[in-house]
């Protein structure tokens, strides 16, 4: 409880710093570019494109002057950006679920990702999902692994009210599997590497995000308020030319982007580079065959469908025009 605590009040330090910080965001402070502030997650999905920006300075290129502000969910991010203290956000489609004011508007396709996991000890004797009746099971609410985790109970006719979900943190969700704490947790990418490690052989997966391809596609995106988009078009239509070209050279060079992100996010390279596989990466070129064939926009209904599926006090909250089309394709042109 003290972690979730510390984790709270650090998301509301991180909020309230922000001006403190970066002071008047939409002014061009640096020798003429447009200074923006950009909310990246802690994870290799998360902070990748700023990792390459580092490196390459694609942003700069395109006019921008960026600031990297972490974050460590959805919502929090919601937030910020709906104050206008932040510009641009990484989002997941479950940023659906508390974009109640459609608000949130996605403007760049990033990554279709497969990492979330339901793990257990194998010393409770958890074999399958119907064995987590009547346990206790942790996950971050509000994210693609809160879906995941409920989709996973509907299709194995397990009622989700007949098992505690408590909402933690990623890295709390392993501290209590850790200690006995909880019967299994639900996480993603690095942080399923690290139990691993930690474990050892007592490390048990239920159930991965690939054993429900044809149900479940959990999707990244880079996104603005509708406010901001109104307003600074040139602004945002340079922003995804800058992800544009990010992307194609993540595409390229998957081992040195997982290098840069390992510098940036101060982890250890190995837990990085075992995420290089668990993500799906797109260049320009294999962006727009896929937006013409419509095999984006088809992940994205899958993502919301299990969405309003797995979570049905949620089904009149995500709207159809969350999707801004436009950008990707002048960016990819």
């Amino acid at each position: 409880m003290k972690k979730i605590i510390f984790y709270y009040v650090l998301i509301i330090i991180i909020i309230s710093s922000i001006p403190i910080a970066f002071g008047m965001f939409s002014s061009n402070d640096k020798e003429g570019l447009v200074t923006v502030n950009v909310a990246y997650q802690t994870n290799f999905a998360g902070a990748a494109i700023i990792a390459v920006d580092k490196n390459m300075g694609y942003f700069e290129q395109e006019g921008l002057n960026v600031n990297p502000v972490p974050f460590i969910s959805d919502p929090s991010e919601i937030s910020v950006m709906n104050s206008g203290d932040v510009q641009f956000g990484f989002f997941s489609s479950e940023t659906a679920l508390y974009n109640k004011r459609n608000n949130i508007k996605f403007i760049y396709f990033q990554n279709i990702g497969n990492s979330e996991a339901i793990i257990t000890n194998k010393n409770l004797k958890i074999e399958n999902i119907k064995d987590l009746k009547n346990k206790i099971v942790a996950t971050s609410l509000g994210t693609s692994c809160e879906t995941f985790l409920k989709l996973a109970f509907k299709e194995a006719d397990v009622d989700k009210n007949s098992v505690k979900i408590i909402n933690m943190d990623m890295n709390g969700c392993l501290t209590a599997l850790l200690k006995n704490k909880v019967d299994a947790i639900c996480v993603s990418d690095s942080y399923i590497f690290k139990l691993k490690e930690k474990m050892g052989n007592d490390f048990q997966i239920l159930l991965k995000a690939s054993d429900f391809s044809d149900k479940f596609c959990s999707v990244n995106s880079w996104a603005v308020t509708k406010e901001y988009l109104l307003a600074n078009q040139k602004t945002v239509d340079s922003f995804t030319k800058a992800i544009s070209k990010s992307l194609d050279y993540w595409n390229t060079h998957e081992r040195q982007v997982a290098v840069w992100t390992a510098e940036l996010l101060e982890e250890d390279f190995l837990f990085v580079d075992e995420e290089i596989f668990s993500y799906k990466i797109l260049g320009s070129k294999e962006l727009k065959k896929a937006i013409v064939d419509g095999s984006i926009k088809k992940c994205y209904e899958l993502q919301k469908e299990s969405i309003l599926n797995s979570q049905e006090k949620y089904q009149t909250t995500f709207s159809n025009d969350i999707i801004i089309w436009d950008y990707m394709n002048d960016a990819i042109e």
